[in-house]
């Protein structure tokens, strides 16, 4: 009989940001953000020492990607 796949429990990987197309959880006993990307199955760790970095990487491509997109229609 196949076993069902268990799944992390929400207070052992509270989730702290979601969308649509994203999900990140806190994992606190490795001191790591997972973040799924629900659209391509791809998920990633992230030290929380380095997270805000990531996260300021992120929004700089976010500004270059919508100013590049401004200019086309």
């Amino acid at each position: 009989m196949a076993r069902e796949q268990e799944y992390p429990a929400q207070e052992q990987y509270p989730t702290i940001a979601s969308s649509e197309n994203f999900e990140i959880w806190d994992d606190v006993e490795d001191g790591v953000y997972i973040i799924s990307f629900n659209l391509n199955g791809a998920t990633i760790a992230i030290d929380h020492e380095t997270f805000e970095e990531f996260a300021s990487v992120i929004a700089e491509a976010s500004k270059f990607h919508k100013s590049q997109s401004n200019g086309r229609r």
